[in-house]
């Protein structure tokens, strides 16, 4: 029987990453986001389509997510503590093995620059 939730602990620190709820075959996306209030919402929202969801509350833990799990996409807030989603897209476009995997930032309404930068940086998406 396969656990309904479990924790990955990166490199000594408290538990940052989560898968939320067992996989059986379904997709799997990474939704990187330092609120706790939305990450909840947008996994909801996922896991309701059909998604298995990871969360990760900052870019550290989302890039010990994408290396442990390899998700079939994964999804950034614009702004998060340590590198921002800008910066982490970039990172995951640059490498060899995730360079593929679709990423969507979601940014500010109030920011007109976030959707360039969402292009610079290569994501597969942008949503305001």
């Amino acid at each position: 029987m396969k656990p309904e939730s479990t924790t990955l602990w990166v490199m000594g620190s408290s538990p940052q990453v989560t898968p939320d709820g067992p996989s059986e075959g379904r997709p799997r996306v990474l939704y990187a986001g330092a609120k706790e209030s939305q990450r909840s919402a947008v996994t909801e929202w996922l896991q309701s389509a059909g998604y298995e969801t990871v969360s990760a509350d900052d870019s550290i833990a989302a890039l010990a997510s994408l290396a442990q799990l390899l998700p079939a996409a994964v999804i950034l807030e614009a702004r998060l503590p340590g590198l921002d989603g800008f910066r982490l897209c970039a990172l995951i476009k640059s490498h060899a093995s995730y360079g593929e995997v679709p990423v969507i930032i979601l940014g500010a309404q109030d920011n007109p620059y976030d959707g360039a930068e969402a292009k610079v940086v290569d994501a597969d998406e942008f949503l305001a």
